[in-house]
């Protein structure tokens, strides 16, 4: 049998070592239910958690825990709490006492319900930097987890931990849309969110966090977004629908306005990174715009570009590359070369992800520090943009 080390290297996701974990203490220990929680600083779905139950649906155990995670934490503490202990893996039978556990509301609506209600979790990460939990549970009428199975978790917890660093060290995003994404945060009060092709939250903005903020339960720093908060079920579902679409060209990223269930229209555009699958960026755009397919051109006048340069700066950001973007505007390449280098100079950004980032911004009724305040109002303070 390979070394522990070994082992857990060759997990490449986190659903992965959580389906190892949940398996090896079904086998090893036996349990009622069992399940595996990364954690993200900011917020995350709940795609990564793995979860096995004989009482209840799996899917339910999971969205059970997420709803009753803010009580959970108000009750037994936060996991940064028990980071900051010396035994990462606690008992909660022995950690509170049976008569104190029976009167919390955790236990009473959520662990009674699903017959979890002996519970031995073990945490993730240290106080800085939370990884996560896993958890094994029995009902009220089996017996009390020995020390022996305690310590069956703590290996396994040891284990995880070191797989879901390694994954974290790992997870950052390719350069080109990482670029984008900084300047994304930073020079655009923009709601967005990046999403992989199976609908997994990659990345989230601060200003979308805000507006998730009273739909999302949080677990210590971690935000959960999951199928109860409506807006971002919306989003994960057209970033996962725009992800099946191959209708368009691959060198033409989708940019389209969705707008299911009467919730706010969304700007959903397809990333094709240099390196890694392809990924989908979900923008929030005001429900008061008629927005269209497409940045226009005129969105971009603060900037004082031409109208040309305008034209190719919007294709170059939708993800054409130079050949089609003069195939499309009947231009030579050259030319196609010249207006880009003018557009990075006006909107001042070093490259296609920063151009990428000016456009959406302008898509969604703003400007980055580059330009004037208020996309999509025309000329800028001085006067209007120069003409070819």
């Amino acid at each position: 049998m390979p070394g522990s080390s070994d082992r857990w290297a060759g997990f490449k996701d986190t659903a992965a070592i959580g389906r190892e974990v949940v398996e090896e203490l079904r086998s090893r220990v036996g349990v009622s239910a069992c399940l595996f929680l990364p954690l993200a600083n900011g917020a995350q779905d709940l795609s990564g958690v793995v979860a096995a139950s004989d009482e209840i649906p799996p899917g339910e155990l999971v969205v059970g825990a997420a709803r009753m995670s803010s009580q959970t934490v108000r009750d037994l503490g936060t996991p940064e709490h028990y980071l900051a202990q010396p035994h990462k893996t606690v008992d909660f039978d022995r950690q509170f006492g049976r008569e104190r556990l029976e009167g919390l509301a955790t236990y009473n609506e959520f662990w009674r319900p699903c017959r979890i209600e002996r519970q031995v979790v073990g945490f993730m990460g240290t106080a800085e930097d939370p990884l996560g939990a896993v958890c094994m549970a029995r009902r009220a009428r089996d017996r009390a987890f020995t020390l022996a199975e305690a310590r069956v978790l703590e290996r396994l917890r040891r284990g995880a931990e070191r797989a879901l660093a390694r994954l974290r060290r790992e997870a950052a995003v390719t350069t080109g849309v990482g670029a984008m994404l900084a300047a994304l945060e930073t020079g655009l009060p923009v709601s967005c969110a990046l999403f992989d092709a199976g609908g997994r939250l990659l990345w989230i903005s601060r200003q979308a966090l805000t507006r998730f903020e009273s739909e999302a339960p949080r677990i210590g720093r971690a935000r959960i977004l999951f199928e109860g908060c409506a807006e971002y079920e919306t989003w994960r579902r057209a970033a996962m629908e725009a992800a099946r679409d191959r209708s368009q060209d691959a060198a033409a990223p989708l940019m389209r306005v969705e707008a299911p269930g009467g919730t706010r229209p969304v700007c959903v555009r397809r990333l094709f990174p240099p390196l890694g699958v392809p990924l989908v960026l979900v923008s929030a755009l005001p429900s008061a715009r008629d927005a269209t397919t497409a940045p226009n051109p005129a969105d971009l006048g603060p900037y004082r570009l031409t109208q040309r340069e305008a034209e190719v700066a919007v294709l170059a950001a939708r993800g054409f590359s130079v050949l089609n973007v003069a195939a499309q505007l009947a231009i030579a390449e050259s030319t196609v070369r010249t207006h880009v280098k003018n557009a990075y100079r006006k909107m001042q950004v070093s490259n296609r992800a920063e151009l990428t980032a000016r456009v959406i911004g302008a898509v969604v009724g703003l400007t980055g520090s580059g330009g004037g305040t208020g996309g999509g109002l025309g000329a800028g303070p001085d006067g209007p943009p120069d003409r070819d």
